[in-house]
């Protein structure tokens, strides 16, 4: 269990597996997109999304995965009440 590891390793207890035991099998990526103005440092920008068009989610013929963890939609209003983050 990967939790009960970094508890025990948060407690100041050693690992119980070494890194030649870990198998490298594939990989992942993650990107963020952000309602943000550069214009002004990066702050949070509000307003209309009159634009959005998310990748196709699902499984690739080459076995890629592509999720898209969002809550917005085209039309809809990025509110200064919440994380600016629009989807990952």
């Amino acid at each position: 269990d990967l939790v009960e590891q970094m508890i025990r390793v948060a407690n100041g207890e050693r690992l119980d597996i070494a890194q030649e035991d870990v198998a490298l099998n594939g990989w992942a990526m993650e990107s963020r997109l952000y309602a943000e103005d550069p214009y002004r440092g990066f702050l949070p920008s509000i307003g209309r999304l009159t634009r959005y068009r998310p990748p196709a989610e699902g499984h690739q013929a080459d076995g890629t995965v592509v999720r898209n963890d969002t809550g917005v939609y085209e039309g809809g209003e990025i509110s200064m009440y919440y994380d600016p983050m629009i989807a990952k």
